[in-house]
């Protein structure tokens, strides 16, 4: 009988290796998968180039939540509200035109050409990491260019 049972054990590790494998591969555990990206709302905090990133303003709030059943992107760029379609798969990200409401907004000072530099980066980028509570929109060569906290 153990003899047997050992022989069974040997031919069922490997298939239940290859099914954690599988789960693996298909994004479904996996910290990068989509689905931990969507559904949340995060919360920008610096934006531009890694070694030297810009600070959000204070007094706004640039916002960023990706909806994968409508396949779109909605937030605040600091003043108007914008949205966009998306399509997202492993660790590749990509982000279409941008829309948004046309209000302007004078104070504080900047918050306008924040909001522009932060709409035309959301449209550059091609690749994202979340780690922990910190999800971060890379260029194709990994470069951060918007760095965002998970909203509490």
């Amino acid at each position: 009988m153990r003899k047997n049972n050992g022989r069974l054990l040997l031919v069922l590790l490997p298939a239940l290796l290859v099914v954690g494998i599988s789960r693996n591969a298909f994004g479904q555990t996996t910290p990068n998968a989509p689905a931990a990206l969507e559904g949340a709302t995060w919360v920008l905090q610096s934006y531009g180039d890694a070694q030297n990133p810009t600070a959000v303003l204070a007094g706004t709030k640039i916002t960023a939540r990706f909806d994968g059943t409508a396949h779109s992107v909605t937030g605040i760029a600091g003043c108007n509200q914008y949205f966009a379609g998306y399509q997202a798969e492993s660790v590749k990200l990509t982000v279409g035109s941008v829309g948004t409401t046309k209000k302007f907004c004078g104070e504080p000072a900047g918050v306008m050409d924040q909001e522009q530099q932060y709409l035309a980066l959301l449209q550059s980028v091609t690749q994202y990491r979340l780690t922990g509570e910190q999800l971060e929109l890379l260029t194709a060569d990994g470069s951060r260019l918007l760095r965002y906290s998970l909203r509490k």
